[in-house]
C-alpha cells in the first residue's frame, strides 16, 4: 500500500501475522486455514499461505526452545501424561517442573517441552517413551542426569521408565548400576484403587467383560465400521 511508510508497513504486517497465528492456535485451525476462501475475501489476510504460516510457527518455536533452555535450572523434576486420540495415535505430553524466583517470591514453574505423537503400541513401551524423552531433553541441551524425579501414573508402562533409567545405555555410559530416577505416583490413581478395593470388588466380572468388548472394538476394522455409523469411540476405562 502506498499510502503506508516502510516502518508501518512491517509493524503491520508483524501485526497481521501475529493475529493470523493467535486466530489459528485459539480456535485449533489448520494452517492451511489462513488459506480459505472465505477468509481471503472477508478478511485483510489475503496474503498468507500456510508456508509462510509454518515457516513463522518454526521460528516462534525455535525462540520458546532458547527462552526455556535458558531458564531451566541444572536439576528439574519431568512430568508427563499420554493418552489415545481418536485418529490411532498416542499422544505425549512432557512437562519440566521447577522452582522459580519472582519478586523475591519462590513459585512452582512448569513449562511445556513438548507434545509427541507415538504409535498405540510405542505409547505403551517404556523403552520407547523414555528414548523419546532423551530426545526432547537433548533438544533443551539436557540429559537424564539433570532429572530429580519422574512423575506420572503408577502404570507398569512409567514404573519401567524409571528402572530403565539405571542403565548405561541411555545415560551414555557403560556403568548399568547409573542412580534410578524415581517415579512419583499419582495420588488419584491410589484414591481409584481404594474405591475399585472397598465399592467394586464385587463387580469386576460384568466390568471386565465390557472393557473386553471394548477392546475388540478398538480393532481397525470394527473401529472403522462404529465411526462409520456413528460419531462414538469405543474407550477403555482407566487403571490409573
Amino acid at each position: 500500500n502506498s499510502t503506508l511508510n516502510k516502518e508501518e508497513y512491517c509493524h503491520k504486517k508483524l501485526k497481521d501475522t501475529f493475529a493470523i497465528i493467535e486466530w489459528i492456535v485459539d480456535e485449533n485451525q489448520s494452517f492451511l486455514f489462513c488459506e480459505s476462501e472465505h477468509l481471503r475475501k472477508n478478511t485483510n489476510f489475503k496474503h498468507f499461505n500456510h508456508e509462510k504460516i509454518v515457516e513463522t510457527m518454526n521460528l516462534i518455536k525455535d525462540k520458546v526452545i532458547k527462552k526455556i533452555s535458558d531458564e531451566l535450572p541444572d536439576f528439574f523434576s519431568l512430568e508427563f501424561d499420554g493418552w489415545d486420540n481418536n485418529y490411532g495415535s498416542h499422544l505425549l505430553a512432557i512437562f519440566a517442573v521447577y522452582p522459580k524466583l519472582t519478586d523475591g517470591v519462590k513459585n512452582i514453574q512448569r513449562a511445556l517441552l513438548t507434545i509427541n505423537t507415538l504409535s498405540l503400541d510405542e505409547g505403551q513401551n517404556s523403552n520407547n517413551i523414555l528414548t523419546t524423552v532423551i530426545d526432547v531433553l537433548s533438544t533443551y541441551g539436557k540429559t537424564l542426569d539433570n532429572i530429580v524425579c519422574f512423575t506420572g501414573d503408577n502404570c507398569n508402562v512409567n514404573k519401567g521408565i524409571s528402572n530403565l533409567t539405571v542403565k548405561g545405555i541411555y545415560r551414555n555410559n557403560n556403568n548399568d548400576n547409573n542412580h534410578k530416577i524415581p517415579l512419583v505416583g499419582c495420588k488419584a490413581h491410589l484414591l481409584n484403587l481404594y474405591v475399585i478395593k472397598e465399592f467394586l470388588v464385587n463387580h469386576m466380572e460384568p466390568i471386565k467383560k465390557v472393557r473386553a468388548f471394548m477392546i475388540k472394538c478398538r480393532n481397525s476394522t470394527w473401529r472403522r465400521a462404529i465411526k462409520h455409523y456413528t460419531d462414538r469411540d469405543p474407550q477403555i476405562d482407566n487403571a490409573t
